[in-house]
């Protein structure tokens, strides 16, 4: 099919629904061009008549998510349900399709990708209030949905100064740069839910498209532009209603002012070693023993520093495999070390990591290895983590029912410390383990408390997921009246929609976001006008 035809529009659907049957829709890694395409004629045709302007504020504001969801559904060219009021919308919607087609026919091609064509948005003055938009936002986060808004923004009209990314490395992908995620070999696609059952993608995507993604989003940098920092704090100025967003970076602290925030940040934080949903607790934040909460690569020159050690990784995700294969390497090149991995899982379950089994105390558990595309499971199929996996296994590395650890025990400071370790297992069992320098605390990941507080985003439970829907959220009562925050991505936990966390999902919520801002940004124009 040509980049410019419009006889159908291939993207990521997600959930097609056909006269009440329901099936999975392909899964891509980015829309496609005709995506953008169909979402720019439809705001030139709605902005061409002053009679249909009231039409945006109206789907902005209208608070039945089934209305919104239709009118998504049409702007990506999926089918709908057979009833009177989809019809309605449907007609409405088609008419704004002819419409935005009758103004606007030619396109552009952006000038660093010939085959990326996007749409032109400007029209005449007299006609249209989309011109050439000037509003800022800052994107918080340089995962996938990050890098789609901010090319988004792009393809809309939006300046170049007027979108700003934050990257904490400034090397565009997030999760994604991983190799688990973006090895060539296996599916890496979350999948998408319908009526509360998890259905696979139709056609499993490889680790390859997201290396192609991440190649075009590298490309793009002329649509925004890219912080390198990591976002600390975000605020509302109460008497402009812009936010101000503080960041560090290489050059240090560094704040900002923008119209609008979009974050999309993914789990950015360790979790709460003693949450209340911790299958393993301990006393080390209590007695502050030296705790790493990320996975590092340790240089080869500090080998030695674990020669006769004991080092721990408390988990058994791929944070901890990641760690273990490097131990392997250190045994391969002669260094004595014998981690101890300390996991919740029974031993049954960590010899058939692929089913579901019933331990020796009557629980159920598994399969710990992910038998669809997922992110946190163990990526047991890769050949690259299952030998690190085996390995640690057959050496007796790995302590499996463990209920609890305690540090005991801490001499000596920097290379020279040792802690001792009391280990708790399920059978009431009490292990001590000595030498241990360091222990990886990988217990997974949740969002930033204080960030989302920051942004009216309530928390709802100890894992730091939230409750967000970006036409019903309402500002903070004690910190401004703006309401031009958006969370979108992983972290997002619309209430009733759990697609918001894998691509088809967030995609549609990128789009209406982009919608929601442009209405709620002229809006705002005006309003500094008057």
């Amino acid at each position: 099919m040509s980049p410019h035809s419009r006889e159908k529009v291939q993207i990521p659907q997600g959930v097609q629904v056909r006269e009440g049957d329901f099936d999975v829709g392909e899964s891509e890694v980015v829309p496609e061009p005709e995506t953008f395409d169909r979402f720019g004629r439809i705001v030139r045709g709605l902005a061409a008549d002053p009679s249909d302007r009231a039409a945006l504020e109206f789907m902005v504001k209208f608070d039945e998510l089934d209305f919104r969801r239709l009118v998504m559904a049409l702007i990506f060219g999926e089918n709908l349900p057979s009833n009177r009021q989809a019809k309605r919308i449907e007609r409405f919607v088609r008419v704004q399709l002819d419409k935005g087609e009758r103004l606007q026919k030619k396109q552009f091609t952006h000038p660093a990708t010939p085959m990326w064509p996007r749409p032109n948005l400007v029209v005449p003055a007299e006609q249209s209030v989309f011109q050439q938009r000037h509003e800022s936002m800052a994107i918080i986060g340089d995962g996938p949905v990050g890098i789609i808004m901010a090319n988004l923004r792009g393809q809309l009209g939006y300046e170049y100064v007027a979108t700003t990314l934050y990257s904490p490395k400034g090397l565009l992908g997030g999760i994604w740069q991983q190799d688990r995620v973006a090895d060539g070999g296996h599916n890496t696609f979350s999948s998408i839910d319908v009526l509360g059952a998890r259905l696979e993608a139709r056609e499993p995507r490889p680790g390859s498209a997201i290396r192609h993604f991440l190649h075009l989003a590298q490309s793009l940098y002329v649509d925004h532009s890219l912080n390198v920092g990591r976002v600390t704090n975000v605020e509302i100025d109460p008497h402009t209603g812009q936010y101000i967003v503080t960041s560090v970076g290489p050059y240090g602290e560094e704040v900002q002012r923008f119209d609008s925030v979009l974050c999309a940040t993914g789990n950015g934080i360790p979790k709460n070693l003693n949450a209340a949903d911790a299958p393993m607790i301990t006393n080390a934040l209590d007695v502050r023993a030296p705790l790493k909460r990320w996975q590092e690569q340790i240089p080869r020159e500090r080998w030695h520093e674990f020669h006769n050690t004991h080092p721990m990784v408390v988990g058994l995700g791929n944070s901890a495999i990641e760690m273990i294969q490097q131990f392997v390497q250190m045994r391969e090149a002669g260094v004595n070390v014998r981690p101890r991995i300390l996991t919740h899982y029974s031993r049954d379950a960590l010899l058939h990591p692929n089913k579901m089994v019933r331990s020796e105390y009557g629980i159920i558990e598994g399969p710990i290895q992910r038998t669809r595309a997922n992110l946190t499971k163990l990526a047991l199929d890769i050949p690259r983590i299952v030998r690190p996996y085996d390995e640690a296994l057959r050496q007796g590395w790995v302590v499996p029912d463990v209920t609890e650890w305690n540090v005991t025990e801490q001499k000596g400071s920097g290379k020279e410390r040792r802690m001792t370790i009391e280990v708790r297992t399920r059978d009431g069992e009490v292990r001590r383990v000595g030498d241990v320098p360091v222990v990886y605390a990988l217990v997974g990941y949740q969002n930033k408390p204080e960030l989302m507080d920051s942004l009216n985003v309530r928390v709802v439970d100890d894992s730091g997921r939230i409750e967000y829907d970006p036409v019903l959220h309402q500002a903070h009562p004690a910190r401004g009246t703006s309401r031009r925050m958006y969370v979108a991505g992983a972290m997002a936990s619309r209430p009733g929609d759990r697609n918001q966390e894998v691509i088809p999902g967030a995609l549609q919520a990128i789009a209406e976001i982009a919608f929601i801002e442009a209405v709620r940004g002229r809006i705002a124009v005006q309003q500094r006008a008057v």
